[in-house]
This record gives C-alpha cells, structure tokens and sequence, in this order.
C-alpha cells in the first residue's frame, strides 16, 4: 500500500515487540477487508509519529448509530499558537483502505479552558475534514499521508481556541479603570496606523507596531506540564523555525504498552513475569484438556471398533444363512423339475393306457352297480377319517378353538355312521343275492 514511502517498512523496529503483537491481533479480528494493508500503515504510523500517537480499540459509533469496535490512534501534535496540545482521534474503518478513516478532534481532553474552534475544515463534533478524505485513493492514500496532511493543518491553522480569548486579529479591550479615573486609549482599528504615540502609555508603546498588519498575538501563559518554546528574536520578520517535540506528560487513563520504555527482556518486568504466569497456566490447561479429550476419544473409539466388530459380525452370519437358503432353493427346484418330469412321463403312460382301452369306462366301474356304489361309500368313509384325524390335528396346534372342533367332529361322525350303516346293508345284500344287484 505505501508504494510512495520506499523504506518505511522497516520502521516498525522502533516499536515494542509487545506493541506489533497486540496490533496484529487486533487488525487480523476487525479488519477482514485487507488485512495486510491496514497492519502495515498502522505501524509505519506509529513508528513516524511515535512520541504523538498510541493505539487502542474502542466503540465507535458512525453518525447512523451503528456501534463497533476499531483502532484508534489518538495523541497530541502541537500547535504554536495555542497554549496547550491538540488532541487527535484517528479511527481507521473495517473496510479500510477502501474506505478513509475518520478525524476527530478529542474534545473530552480540551478541559473547560477550551473548545474547538468551528470552521470550514472542522464542525462543532469536532470531526475534522481534510482534503484528502474527499479524494480518497485506496491505491494511493493511506494513514501516514492522512496524518501529514492533519499535522500541516494543525501547524497552519488554529483549530482549539481558549475560553476568554479573543483572535489575535482583534485586540482586546482593556478594562475600565474608574478607580483612577485615567481612561486608556481605544484600541486601533484595522488598516488605521498610530498617530500620536505620545497619547500611549510608554509601557503600552512597545506592545502596539505600527500597522496592523505587524500585529501578533501576546505571549501565551505557560500551562503546567507544558514547557513554552523561547521567542526568538525578530520574530516577525524571520521565517519559522522548527521546534524540538515537547515532552509533555501523558494522562494516567491513556496509559499503554508504548508508554514505557523500560526493556521486555528483564527479569523485574511485571509484563513479562505476567505473561510467563499466563502461559504456564495455558500450558498446564492444554495438557490437561489434551489427556480429557485423549481419554474420552480413545472410549468412544473403542466403543465404535467393538460395534463395528458386531456388525460384521451379523453381516458374516446373515452372508452364511443367505448362502444354506440359496443352496436349499437350488435343491428344491432341482428336486421339482424332477418330480415334474415323473409326473409328465405318468402322464403319457397314462394317456397311452387310455387311447389302448379305447373308453374310460373300463377304468373306473366295476361289474355291477351294487359295487360301484359300495366303492364311493367306502371313499367317503375313508375321507371322512382323514377329515376329522386333520381337526384333531389343528385342535392339538392351538389353530382350531375346542367348541368348534366338537361341532365339526360330531357332525362327520354322524356322516360317517349313516355311510357306514349303508355300507354294511349292502354287503348284506351282497352276500345274501349275489346276482341280485347285477347290472
């Protein structure tokens, strides 16, 4: 992404180890769009701005009401012509680089003595609006840009004013002094050159030029914690000189990793001896996880092995009695077609008897009519034997109910009696005329 800023890679050793850590961290689980880029310029940032930003996360809301959770680089840069430092808030979006990130000016930190100065780069939210966020390139623009352009703002115009200051371009007026009765001169107007100097109180005399054109702003009080830069001599005709960063102490609410310079690597660092405690604690975790998950999986393996072991198990003796049923089938349809064969060959024998007899007749009656009918009578007899011995039958497989099989039973027998009964009278008859019933 910082094509234009050759060489800037390697400025993030300026920073801790610690600090580049936590960072990545914080960019791979927000910014999902491209990673790399915003990992990258966040830290060439911090390692050009060292002494004016820090990072941190916090909730950021957008103007919809929408909250979520960003980076934030945020510091104070210097301004000559206020008494204290600009406070900055640089939130980088999670759709950073296609998206710029947003500006604000910190005006929790301005205190009571100061408020932002609205005007046409800068609302009274405090959001700030630079020409590069209305041109905003993702293949050229990034935060280190971004923030040159802020700092060059903040350098060339007055974005926090202090409460019961008027601009330089008006000079104040002084109080009323009825006490004295001495009244001072009126204040010059703009364009309107010193007339008479004698009128001006000598001590007064230096402070005024003589256009107001010439006019700079009085001295600004020293604040504590903050060390005022020496005027330096002929200052309104000499062009600007840069200053040493002041040092300024930083608040007890903002501290972070990069607010200490005290080494990671010795033994007394509490960050470090924190970070041991914690790992061992994760180490011991892990191991202990480790043997629970181990010991749960090798039961539920085992437990999945032995019912694998069954199936196959059953699947062997299914295969097997699939196999006896196969060959049963083969020996039954083996021995029907034999049978088949006997009876067709019965068949023909049989139709080769009859087309010999030449009719039926000779097959099936007998002599006279008498025995005929003792024939079918003693078929009868016979058949109703086997009817009730197959009642018995069902009777003793629990598939014919008592009641019924009484029924049944008396009513063939009494069948059987009566056919019987028949069959004795007629061999009687038989016996008693043997030609009588000759047909």
């Amino acid at each position: 992404m910082l094509a234009s800023n050759g060489g800037q890679g390697s400025l993030g050793e300026n920073l801790p180890k610690s600090v580049i850590d936590w960072l990545y961290k914080v960019v791979q689980s927000i910014y999902k769009t491209d990673p790399r880029a915003a990992f990258h310029d966040c830290v060439v940032a911090l390692s050009l701005y060292k002494s004016n930003l820090r990072p941190r996360t916090r909730v950021f809301t957008n103007p919809s009401g929408e909250a979520q959770l960003l980076l934030c680089l945020y510091g104070d840069f210097v301004n000559v012509q206020v008494s204290g430092p600009v406070p900055i808030l640089i939130w980088v979006c999670s759709q950073y680089p296609l998206k710029a990130p947003v500006v604000f000016v910190d005006v929790e930190k301005l205190g009571p003595d100061r408020e932002v100065r609205v005007g046409g780069q800068i609302d009274s939210n405090g959001q700030i609006y630079l020409p590069i966020l209305h041109q905003w390139d993702p293949k050229l623009s990034n935060v280190v840009k971004l923030i040159k352009e802020l700092e060059t703002l903040i350098q060339t115009q007055q974005l926090v004013t202090e409460l019961g200051r008027q601009s330089p371009e008006t000079p104040a007026i002084p109080k009323d002094t009825r006490s004295t009765g001495d009244k001072p001169p009126l204040p010059l107007k703009p364009n309107q050159s010193i007339s008479s100097p004698k009128s001006i109180d000598p001590e007064r005399q230096q402070a005024y030029p003589k256009t107001i054109a010439e006019t700079l702003p009085p001295p600004i009080p020293a604040r504590p914690g903050f060390v005022s830069p020496q005027p330096l001599p002929n200052r309104r005709i000499s062009p600007p000189v840069a200053r040493e960063p002041v040092n300024r102490p930083t608040p007890l609410a903002d501290l972070d990793l990069m607010d200490t310079d005290l080494p990671l690597n010795t033994k007394d660092d509490p960050h470090k001896q924190a970070l041991d405690i914690l790992t061992k604690k994760l180490e011991g975790l892990t191991v202990r996880e480790h043997s629970v998950v181990a010991g749960q999986f090798g039961q539920r393996k085992a437990s999945i092995e032995k019912s694998i072991a069954q199936f196959n198990d059953l699947l062997a003796f299914e295969t097997q009695q699939v196999e006896l049923m196969g060959d049963q089938v083969a020996q039954y349809t083996s021995s029907l077609r034999r049978e088949m064969k006997r009876l067709d060959n019965n068949v023909s024998d049989w139709e080769a008897n009859y087309e010999k007899a030449g009719s039926t007749a000779r097959l099936h009656h007998t002599e006279t009519s008498g025995l005929d009918q003792l024939y079918d009578l003693v078929a009868q007899d016979l058949a109703l034997d086997d009817t009730i011995e197959f009642l018995y039958s069902l009777l003793n497989r629990d598939s014919l109910s008592l009641d019924l099989y009484v029924r049944k039973t008396r009513a063939l027998a009494k069948q059987q009696f009566m056919i019987r009964l028949h069959i004795e009278k007629i061999c009687n008859m038989l016996n008693a005329t043997p030609q009588g019933l000759a047909g």
